[in-house]
């Protein structure tokens, strides 16, 4: 009988370990899941403030590619707006990245080329807090394993 209390500790004890790790890494899947289009946006951004400060400076032939990586960004935003578990704990944050996006998105080119720049500038530096964020809430900048120290780097924006 101790043979059985021992073995049916160790079973409940590797149970509970083999529950945490799965949990962890579901929670890191969906954290890279989230932060590919947040990746992407932040380089449609970039784009997207180039052929601003064009268009701005009077390069008119810009005007349909802009109207095209518009459409582009909005489909990532909405990518990552139906990729739900992060949204909750980062809500408040997405929101305010999503009205700055909107902001730009029916404004930015009334105004100065300096301005939009900057604009531009904040937008793409929030987009990287956010990935970070990401990483955080997800456990992607704790998992201690080294194979995953790539993915850890890629989601807080060093590479």
């Amino acid at each position: 009988t101790i043979y059985v209390v021992a073995v049916v500790a160790v079973g409940a004890s590797l149970y509970r370990h083999l529950t945490l790790v799965i949990t962890s890494s579901q929670q890191e899947i969906s954290g890279i899941e989230v932060i590919s289009p947040v990746t992407r946006i932040g380089q449609l951004l970039q784009m997207h403030r180039g052929l601003s400060a064009g268009l701005i400076g009077g390069e008119s032939s810009m005007g349909e590619r802009l109207t095209k990586l518009e459409a582009q960004i909005n489909d990532q935003f909405e990518a990552i707006s139906s990729s739900d578990p992060f949204l909750q704990k980062l809500h408040d944050e997405w929101l305010t990245i999503q009205t700055e996006w909107n902001a730009l998105k029916t404004s930015g080119l009334g105004l100065p080329a300096g301005e939009n720049f900057s604009a531009h500038n904040k937008l793409i530096q929030g987009v990287g807090v956010f990935r970070r964020h990401i990483a955080d809430a997800s456990g992607l900048s704790l998992d201690p394993e080294r194979r995953f120290y790539p993915i850890q780097q890629r989601a807080a924006g060093a590479t």
